[in-house]
């Protein structure tokens, strides 16, 4: 027996969103290259004392997006149930939040030296592909949420 508002076979709620959850793998991965990245930007700007003001700041910027990250993997990992897309949507508002501060800093160190459409180009790509990101993931949760909602009607 069928569905056909869903064109699935009729199942349980609890064998779809079993289905639905997450890959631990990808949380880990994320997890791992977050801290990795932390780890390192942080050990060389705490080993490199006469750097100038401008590369502190962006390695105490970039130790900080990896340790975001690493704590995003936590928190999904430590998630019981499904998640219904949450985390995409976490992960996605995180990378447009990254990205719009990348194409921010991009801009003004190319403004300085005189490469300002590449920099302009490049940040705007970046933004763009993020809020790409962003919206499919609320997209996904809204519609993974409604059918969660019509099969505990059902």
């Amino acid at each position: 027996m069928t569905d056909d508002r869903f064109d699935v076979p009729a199942r349980s709620a609890e064998d779809i969103l079993a289905t639905l959850a997450p890959s631990r793998l990808r949380h880990v991965l994320v997890g791992l290259a977050g801290l990795a990245g932390a780890l390192l930007t942080g050990a060389l700007w705490l080993t490199e004392p006469a750097l100038p003001p401008a590369t502190q700041v962006a390695f105490g910027l970039l130790t900080l997006v990896g340790a975001t990250w690493a704590a995003f993997a936590v928190w999904a990992l430590t998630r019981r149930g499904p998640l219904l897309a949450r985390d995409s949507v976490v992960a996605g508002w995180l990378a447009l939040t990254f990205a719009t501060g990348t194409a921010a800093g991009l801009t003004v160190v190319t403004a300085q030296r005189g490469g300002l459409p590449v920099a302009l180009a490049l940040g705007g790509s970046l933004v763009a592909l993020a809020a790409v990101v962003l919206t499919r993931a609320i997209r996904r949760r809204r519609e993974l949420t409604l059918l969660k909602r019509e099969l505990s009607k059902s």
